[in-house]
């Protein structure tokens, strides 16, 4: 398999992608009333969604006491542990998820962005595999999957990855991300990107803005530069030129690129 070069790609875009938390649970019955762990684990999903990470920690934790078995739940707790920087736990928590429940693909793309953070790309490749499997239309775990095979350099499978994330990206419901810091990360070095409503962030720094997204134009943007990595100039340039049409930094780095690719 041809492979990218790592040079050629640094000066691509690309970040990792998360979802927000998995929802809240309620009772079968309406009128039921909530148990106490499904009512700590719903206090969770609400403390994140406000950017409250240490308190969401805390409900996720009381949950698990209470129903160590409930695998949404350590999902929640390993994104909440990632986002409030206390990454020792994270893996440990996800792996735990996806083991319970298998079928979890927010859990398996949480994982290999965990994974992603410790520079293990073949194992977050695999994870972010699984999750497009489970959710074809998974659009962000498609991106990942294509900013790790990039990592390897692995031309074509980066370039049909972010294909596939490009294509899914405009119908999916998973584009909105989750709040708080480390769930956008730089993924390549020598980036100087900012997408809309965020501060420049160098390689490996974590970001702490809320309500952050993923536009279309920063996919474009990633997959015209895996393109003009592999020498597909043409394609590239198509790429660029449509992330170029729309609005916010994205948009600012494709008309840069278009207009000087050699940078």
């Amino acid at each position: 398999m041809k492979r990218l070069s790592t040079r050629a790609f640094r000066a691509g875009a690309g970040m990792l992608a998360l979802l927000c938390a998995l929802p809240a649970l309620s009772a079968p019955d309406t009128d039921a009333p909530i148990d106490p762990a499904t009512s700590h684990y719903n206090a969770g999903v609400a403390l994140y969604g406000q950017g409250r990470f240490s308190e969401a920690i805390a409900e996720y934790r009381a949950a698990l006491h209470l129903d160590p078995g409930n695998a949404a739940a350590h999902a929640n707790l390993g994104l909440a542990l990632r986002a409030g920087g206390q990454a020792d736990e994270v893996i440990q928590q996800l792996r735990t998820a996806v083991r319970l429940d298998p079928s979890l693909a927010e859990a398996h793309n949480t994982l290999g962005a965990a994974l992603y953070d410790r520079r293990q790309y073949g194992a977050a490749q695999a994870e972010f595999a699984q999750a497009a499997r489970l959710k074809p239309a998974y659009a962000l775990a498609h991106y990942n999957l294509g900013l790790a095979l990039a990592r390897q350099g692995h031309n074509a499978g980066a370039v049909a990855a972010l294909r596939e994330a490009v294509r899914l990206a405009p119908g999916s419901p998973d584009m909105r991300l989750a709040p708080g810091s480390p769930d956008m990360r730089l993924a390549l070095p020598d980036m100087r990107l900012a997408l809309p409503d965020m501060r420049l962030a160098l390689p490996d720094m974590r970001l702490a803005l809320p309500d952050m997204r993923l536009a279309l134009p920063d996919m474009r943007l990633a997959l015209g530069e895996a393109l003009q990595a592999s020498g597909q100039g043409a394609a590239a340039r198509a790429q660029w030129r449509q992330a170029a049409a729309g609005t916010g930094a994205a948009a600012g780095r494709a008309k840069r690129r278009l207009a000087h690719p050699g940078l």
